[in-house]
């Protein structure tokens, strides 16, 4: 099975990027019509996602800002949330990776802080 709730390191919040994508190309024409399509399609998999329930599902459109969540605090509270409840499911669900601020490797790599 694959573990699709691993990579805690960033986060994406994919309507602004579809926004500022468009926002920020000189020729956006065909940009608008190709996310728009995209945006219809991905609200389509958002509803389903939470019609569905699925911890891991869950997560991932938490952290793709898909959900409906904010402020920020709110938001990390429902992925632990979400990954303790994959867990008692017996879903895959470790605790992120601690990053190192200096090197961006794994805690200990350079002895920076964590």
């Amino acid at each position: 099975m694959t573990n699709y709730t691993t990579t805690e390191s960033f986060d994406v919040h994919l309507p602004n990027l579809i926004r500022e994508t468009i926002e920020g190309h000189p020729h956006p024409g065909p940009l608008v019509m190709a996310w728009s399509i995209a945006q219809v399609l991905i609200a389509l998999v958002a509803q389903r996602a939470s019609e569905l329930n699925d911890p891991a599902l869950n997560i991932l459109m938490l952290r793709l800002m898909l959900y409906d969540v904010e402020p920020e605090v709110e938001r990390r509270q429902r992925i632990d949330e979400q990954r303790e409840r994959a867990r008692k499911h017996g879903i895959l669900a470790p605790k992120p990776i601690i990053v190192c601020k200096i090197c961006g490797g794994d805690c200990g790599q350079c002895g920076g802080p964590v």
